[in-house]
């Protein structure tokens, strides 16, 4: 009998065990959902202020756009104008050299052919030539006007 005595205090402190463990089970799960809602609400949090992250960023890359088009057309038109000038100068340089070659050799050619012509005259009928042979070559490879290749040379 007093082994049914201690085994009945064993079974009871055993059945106490078990509801007790079955009350802190039921208490674990309610606070793991709650975490678990808490998890879900605090994600949700970031993803909205993601999405706002995104936007604000989209919209700043908008507003920067005109200006990094603006930016990019005035490198390009930078470099045009360099192109231009540096086409231009090589080509002034080159006329120049026309200038000088095509009026040596018609001076000489003058000489030659009309030993009569006095120098003055020769001069004039080269340096003419020479202008008309360097007018035509402005006009062609650098594109200037009649005005613009006049212009300059009468400035040479």
């Amino acid at each position: 009998m007093l082994l049914d005595m201690e085994d009945k205090r064993v079974f009871a402190d055993f059945q106490g065990l078990t509801t007790a463990m079955e009350s802190h089970t039921k208490m674990l799960q309610e606070y793991i959902k709650d975490c678990e809602k808490t998890l879900d609400d605090q994600q949700k949090i970031l993803d909205e202020q993601q999405q706002m992250l995104m936007l604000e960023f989209q919209l700043k890359q908008q507003s920067q756009a005109p200006q990094a088009r603006l930016q990019y057309e005035t490198d390009i038109q930078s470099n045009e104008k360099k192109d231009f000038i540096k086409k231009r100068e090589e080509g002034v340089a080159e006329a120049l050299i026309l200038y000088q070659q095509t009026f040596k050799k018609e001076l000489n050619d003058l000489s030659i052919e009309e030993p009569d012509m006095s120098e003055e005259m020769r001069k004039r009928s080269a340096k003419r030539i020479a202008k008309n042979s360097c007018k035509s070559f402005l006009k062609g490879k650098l594109d200037y006007t009649d005005d613009e290749a006049d212009e300059f040379l009468d400035f040479s």
